[in-house]
């Protein structure tokens, strides 16, 4: 498991050394430095009316967050999500990295109302110098201009020194470089490129890696569907061999695969199991991805593929199928949920 020297959090300062911020199409993880102290939220937003909605701060609530910025109110997390809110993915993500940025602090007002953040390091799909220049520093620069915002109804004055983007999948390479998660491959002659594939709600993306340098392989990459292809997929199936009326929401099915509960709820009607129609479907969704990679994963000199994300622990059928060359960082083996684990490596880089 990565460990590391460093402070986290100065209580008394409020100083924050490393905070490390995953923003994906489905959960926004986020990790701090050298401790446990992780957070989750599902990546959904909802502009609020205030004439139309009384809020009551989620103070007690992890998953969500109510923030108030520049004259307008959001509620983040899991509250958005019940309140019909957008995903972020459909929203724009680098439009609103910042009000993401703003909810994942929620909590810390409760040893600083002026956290100092050394270095905050954000994932992002791409960070080479284009993306950088035309995308990613004008957030970096709207993210060190917040002064002040409202999180849950107490104030908070943020102090970030710097912004670093780092590209999808380096966090999950090092990470798994330094735990010695691709084994025997690293050994082996003639096998110097190792991959990573990060299954995320809306998408899931392949890349590989010269275990050498560390380099990314960009002619190598390839983005592949995620657990929003998967949910669709059971509920076309429910629809058709269930009987329902209308199509299920793919928002429901997407919650009940991220605590594997095969059970769709239906207004006065109960429960309908579909973990038979969820085992079919995985099958073909894993099928689409091998095929899909069957030209990356060939070439000479390819080793194991790592396979981490929110939507990892679904991917057993593609270990089997590769006989282990691709592999879940499961938490039994790493002690870290593979949910986490690109947040938690990025806040030891």
């Amino acid at each position: 498991m990565v460990t590391t020297e460093r402070r986290t959090i100065d209580r008394q300062t409020g100083v924050i050394s490393t905070l490390a911020f995953d923003g994906g199409n489905t959960g926004i993880k986020f990790a701090y430095a050298g401790s446990d102290e992780t957070g989750y939220m599902p990546s959904v937003i909802k502009e609020l009316d205030l004439d139309m909605y009384d809020v009551s701060y989620p103070t007690d609530d992890p998953n969500s967050a109510i923030v108030e910025f520049a004259g307008a109110t959001y509620a983040v997390g899991a509250l958005a999500a019940m309140m019909g809110g957008s995903p972020v993915f459909e929203l724009g993500k680098p439009e609103f990295t910042p009000l993401l940025f703003m909810a994942a602090l929620r909590g810390v007002e409760e040893f600083s109302r002026c956290p100092v953040i050394e270095q905050l390091n954000i994932l992002v799909p791409d960070a080479r110098r284009q993306w950088l220049e035309n995308v990613w520093n004008p957030v970096a620069d709207q993210i060190m201009d917040i002064q002040s915002f409202r999180v849950n109804g107490q104030e908070i004055q943020p102090q970030v020194r710097n912004v670093t983007f780092i590209s999808e999948g380096v966090p999950a390479f090092q990470w798994a470089m330094q735990e010695g998660l691709f084994g025997e491959f690293i050994n082996t002659p003639g096998i110097n490129q190792m991959g990573v594939l990060d299954i995320g709600g809306g998408e899931t993306t392949f890349k590989l890696f010269d275990s050498r340098t560390g380099q990314i392989n960009w002619d190598a990459e390839v983005t592949l569907p995620g657990l929003n292809a998967l949910a669709l997929s059971i509920a076309n199936r429910l629809k058709s061999q269930a009987g329902f009326v209308m199509t299920p929401d793919t928002s429901d099915i997407l919650r009940c695969l991220s605590i594997k509960h095969y059970v769709y709820e239906v207004p006065g009607a109960g429960g309908v199991d579909f973990e038979q129609q969820y085992l079919d479907a995985r099958k073909n969704w894993a099928k689409l991805i091998l095929q899909k990679l069957a030209h990356s994963v060939t070439q000479q000199g390819v080793g194991g593929v790592v396979i981490v994300g929110g939507g990892a622990h679904h991917a057993e059928g593609l270990e089997i199928a590769t006989k282990g060359r691709f592999f879940v960082a499961s938490e039994e083996s790493t002690g870290i949920n593979p949910r986490y684990i690109n947040a938690i490596a990025l806040s030891e880089m």
